[in-house]
């Protein structure tokens, strides 16, 4: 993506999908296609890119000077972040053939760490 401008506006992330794979109990890696593991309504990506945040409605303005500055919305994750979002967050984007997904800021579930595995995290019904 080095060789595409890209500038991101609002509060858009850019998020570079993990592959889904299953690693069998003999430790055999099964991709997405071959791999159950629709189950899990959580998907991982990396965060490539973040635009400045939304611009609020409340603006300081400086009279006599006749600058505006904005308000803006915090942004809470940093490129290089492995987030977890929900599979159905997002618009696929392809850039010179690579997926990516273009999301809000509010379709971020959390940051991760770098051992954390897609399979290690479950959605239980609260009760």
């Amino acid at each position: 993506m080095s060789d595409v401008q890209l500038q991101l506006l609002h509060d858009r992330i850019l998020v570079k999908p993990e592959p889904l794979v299953k690693t069998t109990p003999g430790g055999l890696e099964l991709p997405e296609s071959a791999a159950d593991i629709s189950q899990s309504p959580f998907r991982v990506g990396t965060v490539c890119s973040v635009g400045p945040g939304m611009i609020l409605e409340n603006t300081i303005q400086n009279p006599g000077i006749g600058e505006v500055s904005y308000l803006r919305t915090l942004i809470e994750v940093n490129v290089g972040d492995r987030v977890v979002h929900h599979m159905r967050a997002g618009d696929t984007l392809f850039v010179n053939g690579e997926k990516f997904l273009l999301m809000g800021n509010r379709d971020v579930t959390a940051v991760i760490g770098p051992d954390v595995t897609i399979s290690q995290l479950h959605v239980s019904a609260s009760g």
